[in-house]
């Protein structure tokens, strides 16, 4: 199993991802800018000069309904990975709670976590020999 640094690291990582992820959705959902048609004058509808200049975003086809639908839908697809790795995160950080109350992890006098099942393992490992499970069955 995984000690406590590792398990911090993982948790902050898709913590991370899902704020990243979810940012991406919030762009996707908010942010939408379509190209003015070539079916009439930009100069009749536009009287600033300042948009004149505008670009595309997170446009893919002609059709305004159409772009919202697509945004929308990629939007809800980054929330979903958004919270599934804030779930897997939530679910990381129980488990390890959980493996310090049991007593799997344990903080020494330097205030760092050492797995107690990985020492118990250690000393309690014996190597597997044919003929000590031999002697086993004889007597059983």
């Amino acid at each position: 199993m995984f000690n406590a640094t590792v398990y911090k690291t993982i948790i902050i990582a898709f913590l991370t991802l899902s704020v990243f992820f979810g940012v991406i959705g919030a762009y996707k959902l908010w942010v939408y800018e379509s190209a003015p048609t070539s079916d009439y004058e930009e100069d009749d509808y536009y009287s600033d000069d300042e948009d004149e200049d505008v670009t595309p975003q997170n446009v893919y086809v002609g059709a305004d309904a159409y772009n919202f639908i697509i945004n929308s839908t990629k939007a809800a697809a980054y929330f979903v990975v958004a919270g599934f790795l804030a779930l897997f995160a939530v679910g990381l950080e129980v488990i390890k709670q959980l493996r310090i109350s049991n007593g799997l992890l344990v903080i020494d006098d330097k205030g760092k976590y050492i797995d107690t099942l990985k020492k118990r393992r250690e000393v309690n490992y014996q190597p597997f020999t044919p003929e000590h499970d031999k002697n086993d069955n004889a007597t059983s």
